[in-house]
């Protein structure tokens, strides 16, 4: 069975001012002997920038992001998601506000991806004809450069190009910044590219010649030769590859060199193993969704965002999903770092209730993730003692379960349905109408959740659903814990309310009104 076979290059040089930056970047993407080998080339250009810098972040941003999508997604969705990334972050002021233009192409399987934006160009040489396969995204003006329309930083949703093209053996295509292609034109990067017996030697002297035409700003040009391509039924990166939701796994099965120790603790949507690592000898713990509740793809999707998702979450609070060769699953579950200590829900149920001292900890550290989260607009929406991990020893609080899409799925089905498989007893009373949530249901699930730690008991009782949530009367924290300070237990009131609007407006807002003593 024949494979990808590419050689890939990067060219690189100065021009005469040494202030005017651009840069590109070179990513194999998985080992050569797996069907997602292939390679990820880029090249971004700050409009106005002083050094290079500033672009080399903007192409670490769109390459992290790129290796951190779904391996499951199409290349499409994978590019756009990295443009997007790009475009938030200069939205957010990270690059000064810089102009950003941004062009990439993903090689995989026998197709070329393309995603592009500014003026950068992209081209396929083939069968000694070159051919430009971008636009230049610019409107000219009046003895002006012409100016850039569509790039990352000028629209609040990024307008990104993009293109499939099929590939052929011996095809190269050529990535190059606008500093090097108004100084050379098709027949001058042919002269580069003919004779050439690597994509080295090519992309050099392409570089070396824009030099000698009198590059000002900083060359910038990144070259793929195609050396052989995989059979023509290869269709990597085209499609949605969903994996298998199958049954659960047993003790002492493996799985893709997972050897399973022991189950650790079921939920009602997935379930934890403790498992070992055999490639490497190390301790991770595998989430396998429950297959009773993932049937069809889009539940399956929403399982893969939702790991997608806590990917981006950078906080110590969250369980971190560890890093795993694309192609390594066969089947739908996600590999997360191991994390020691008790589970919350157990520990009230052994305890009877945590100390002040306990659940101030807890709540620190849990706000402070919440408010975390809520400012990159994620609604976690499955806020509860049992996703929590209290490592007493440590002092650091850890949440396990990270399940918005597929949580978000079922309350979209109505009442009926998501009450057969959620728990409704930390669900604010809003997330089961056609209203919505937003912040403020996270607010109202860590609010029941502190007072389920001060007292063993639920604000409103054990609720079976809204019709019974909405009749019954809260009940002060203090009846069941006179140690609880007075602001605290109103604290704990006010988030619990059942109107939105009479809660916290944020997580910051409720820790402060929980430590005012």
């Amino acid at each position: 069975m024949n494979r990808l076979v590419i050689d890939v290059a990067l060219g690189n040089r100065q021009g005469t001012l040494n202030n005017l930056g651009s840069a590109a970047l070179m990513e194999r993407l998985a080992p050569e002997d797996t069907p997602f080998y292939g390679a990820l080339l880029a090249v971004s250009e700050l409009a106005g920038n002083s050094d290079d810098e500033p672009e080399k972040a903007v192409l670490s941003s769109f390459r992290q992001q790129y290796l951190q999508v779904p391996e499951y997604w199409s290349a499409e969705e994978s590019i756009r998601a990295g443009f997007d990334k790009v475009n938030k972050s200069v939205r957010a002021d990270v690059y000064n506000r810089h102009i950003v233009t941004l062009s990439a192409v993903v090689i995989q399987g026998a197709h070329l991806f393309i995603g592009h934006v500014g003026n950068n160009r992209i081209w396929l040489f083939r069968d000694g004809r070159l051919q430009q396969l971008t636009s230049d995204h610019t409107q000219p003006r009046l003895n002006q450069d012409p100016v850039l329309t569509r790039a990352c930083g000028i629209e609040n949703e990024i307008d990104m190009d993009f293109r499939c093209i099929g590939l052929r053996k011996g095809d190269t295509v050529v990535i190059a910044n606008h500093a090097t292609h108004k100084l050379l034109d098709g027949s001058a990067i042919v002269s580069t590219l003919v004779g050439q017996h690597s994509a080295g030697r090519m992309s050099e002297a392409m570089a070396d010649l824009a030099i000698k035409k009198g590059a000002v700003s900083r060359v910038s040009i990144a070259v793929a030769r195609i050396d052989q391509l995989p059979d023509a039924n290869n269709d990597v990166g085209m499609t949605r590859h969903y994996p298998v939701a199958g049954v659960l796994p047993t003790d002492g099965q493996t799985i893709d060199g997972f050897r399973i120790n022991k189950r650790r603790r079921k939920g009602r949507l997935a379930h934890y193993y403790v498992a070992e690592d055999q490639l490497d000898d190390s301790t991770v713990l595998l989430k396998f969704a429950d297959p009773a509740f993932m049937s069809g793809n889009e539940l399956v999707d929403c399982f893969v965002r939702d790991e997608w998702l806590s990917r981006q979450i950078t906080h110590p609070v969250m369980a971190q999903p560890a890093t795993i060769a694309r192609g390594r699953r066969s089947a739908l579950y996600s590999v997360l770092q191991p994390v020691d200590g008790e589970n919350l829900h157990a520990r009230v149920s052994r305890k009877g209730k945590l100390s002040l001292g306990e659940v101030k900890l807890v709540a620190r550290q849990m706000l402070d993730f919440l408010e975390h989260i809520h400012q990159q607009h994620i609604v976690h929406r499955d806020i509860r003692p049992e996703n929590f991990i209290l490592n007493k020893k440590n002092k650091t609080v850890h949440l396990l379960s990270f399940d918005s899409h597929r949580i978000r799925y079922w309350l979209g089905q109505g009442p009926e349905k998501a009450l057969q498989v959620l728990n409704p007893l930390f669900l604010a009373p809003e997330s089961f109408t056609r209203s919505g949530t937003d912040s403020r249901a996270d607010i109202y699930a860590a609010g029941v959740t502190l007072y389920y730690l001060l007292s063993g008991k639920l604000p409103y009782g054990k609720v079976k659903s809204l019709a019974d949530l909405s009749t019954r009367p809260y009940r002060p924290l203090t009846n069941y814990n006179k140690t609880v300070p007075e602001s605290m237990s109103e604290a704990i009131a006010r988030a619990c309310s059942k109107i939105p609007g009479h809660r916290f407006a944020g997580a910051v807002e409720f820790l402060n009104a929980l430590t005012d003593e």
